[in-house]
């Protein structure tokens, strides 16, 4: 199969674009990630490709790319309580699923000391999952 590129925008429900948004071909690891522009793009193979949209605090949408070359997509904001998710080095997880030892800082404590770098910021900062 020959690919073909897929190009479009993300934006939000007021229509601002939403950067960092995962773009992935569906049963594939094969994707894209939005710019600060809210912009993709993507190679896809012919066929029968479905597109996943997915990003933290909104609602995943599935599109169909049929014979499309540019896919524009507004994502609905997800009203579950984010405090319930935890976000991780590789996905995220609810809490409830949690297994290991896990550690967090809260962003106040970050913004407390001017650093460099995020690792120089977290030094010293982190707590058990449970005491945040």
């Amino acid at each position: 199969m020959v690919d073909r590129t897929v190009t479009g925008k993300v934006t939000d429900e007021s229509n601002a674009p939403l950067p960092g948004v995962s773009v992935v071909i569906k049963g594939t690891t094969r994707g894209a990630v939005t710019d600060p522009n809210g912009q993709y793009r993507l190679d896809v193979p012919d066929g029968n490709v479905t597109l996943v949209f997915s990003f933290v605090g909104y609602k995943a949408q599935e599109v169909p790319v049929g014979n499309q070359s540019a896919i524009n997509l507004s994502l609905q904001a997800d009203n579950k309580m984010l405090d319930e998710i935890v976000v991780i080095g590789y996905g995220t997880q609810k809490k409830s699923d949690l297994t290991g030892a896990v550690a967090g800082v809260k962003q106040a404590q970050l913004q407390e000391r001017p650093a460099a770098s995020l690792n120089q910021a977290l030094a010293g900062r982190m707590l058990k999952l449970d005491t945040l």
